[in-house]
């Protein structure tokens, strides 16, 4: 049986082995195409999976972005060579592993950031430290419940507080000691000092300073010298 070619339409190497299996008659011949086709199917089928693989995904992902948190809320304490600050106040902070921890220190400040915790990451700044530490022995340690920062000291000496700026805020609270009025009577300044306790005194105070000040006043109209 004859069958009808479009020449108009190029063939596939397939199809141009079935077409001749078709005018074949000898047994050999036909054996020999048979395997030619299969092979032909088998390396046609492998192109086209490898094909559909290789396509891109048409489904898009957006990349997550993340809220940053500041860390307000720590506590510290030291030693004789460490500054060691704790942070605790973080939700999921129970999670927290090395792998989300990122920290970076120079002579006066530090930073610590926790990457993806609870869906969030957190950082902690603190700048102006008040006094040097040394940055390549200063370390991060996760803990259950607790991320330690341990600053080391670059000399052994106390801190007061944190950071320079914590120092003179702190100083400038502090009530300043008044200087004494050159100018200023001697004797006005104890006057002033007992009107204070008379007014603050209670009734015994009081009874007690009137009876100072009376004797006071008639040693002095006698002369006499008022110890």
């Amino acid at each position: 049986m004859e069958m009808e070619v479009d020449d108009s339409v190029p063939m596939s190497h397939v199809e141009e082995l079935k077409y001749l299996l078709t005018l074949a008659k000898h047994p050999e011949t036909i054996s020999l195409l048979n395997n030619a086709l299969k092979k032909s199917s088998n390396e046609q089928n492998g192109e086209e999976i490898k094909e559909v693989s290789m396509k891109p995904l048409t489904t898009t992902h957006k990349k997550q972005l993340l809220t940053s948190t500041k860390i307000t809320s720590y506590g510290w304490d030291q030693s004789d060579k460490f500054v060691k600050i704790y942070i605790t106040d973080v939700k999921g902070i129970d999670n927290v592993g090395a792998d989300n921890v990122k920290a970076n220190f120079t002579d006066k400040s530090f930073t610590v950031e926790l990457i993806n915790v609870g869906g969030r990451n957190y950082s902690l700044v603190i700048n102006g430290l008040l006094n040097p530490i040394d940055p390549e022995k200063s370390t991060v340690k996760v803990k259950s419940g607790m991320v330690t920062v341990s600053l080391r000291k670059a000399s052994a000496e106390n801190w007061s507080v944190l950071t320079a700026r914590e120092k003179k805020l702190k100083e400038a609270r502090e009530p300043k000691p008044s200087k004494p009025d050159e100018k200023e009577d001697p004797g006005a300044g104890l006057m002033k000092m007992m009107q204070k306790l008379y007014d603050e005194g209670d009734d015994d105070m009081k009874r007690t300073i009137k009876k100072a000040w009376h004797d006071s006043q008639e040693k002095r109209a006698k002369g006499e010298e008022i110890m």
